[in-house]
């Protein structure tokens, strides 16, 4: 009875290192992803794309004007929207990036009329202050963009670029 036992222990243990040693072998070895974030210096109107801690784009950007600023602080990706009308300025925006849980507030191609005219001019080009809040970026530029980012992605709105260094 003794000896049954001692087999049935050491058989036990056999059997949980293979099944340990099975597990160990297929795990898989993920690489941790280099975090992604968007910094906007509203002094220098330039958006700033990083991937970890290297900087992988700088395109100037038209932020919002004295009297409808861009909000500065921390925040996120919370929706993608391909193409998207604005009753209430009547435009269209494309590449939509909105970064406050609102929805207030986004990343986005200038925007142009019904007619498919870049409202580039009239409506304030990127790198000079010009949007009612949003962050406008050109055309190319919001592709990329749109492209590269994900839900989640972190958007920083800072004065200038030295905190964030």
């Amino acid at each position: 009875m003794k000896k049954v036992s001692i087999l049935m222990v050491i058989a036990g243990i056999f059997f949980c290192l293979l099944v340990f040693k099975e597990f160990g072998a297929n795990e898989e070895k993920v690489e941790k992803k280099a975090e992604k974030k968007i910094v906007i210096a509203l002094e220098e109107q330039l958006l700033y794309v990083f991937e970890g801690d290297e900087q992988i784009y700088a395109f100037p950007c038209s932020t919002g004007k004295k009297k409808t600023p861009t909000p500065t602080g921390n925040f996120q990706v919370y929706r993608k929207i391909p193409k998207y009308y604005s009753k209430r300025f009547n435009v269209w925006v494309a590449n939509w990036l909105g970064f406050t849980r609102s929805g207030k507030y986004g990343i986005h191609m200038v925007p142009y009329n019904r007619k498919g005219y870049l409202g580039l001019w009239r409506l304030g080009k990127p790198g000079l202050e010009g949007s009612h809040g949003c962050v406008r970026i050109g055309v190319e530029e919001s592709k990329i963009l749109y492209k590269w980012s994900e839900i989640g992605t972190k958007v920083k709105v800072v004065k200038n670029l030295e905190p964030v260094k």
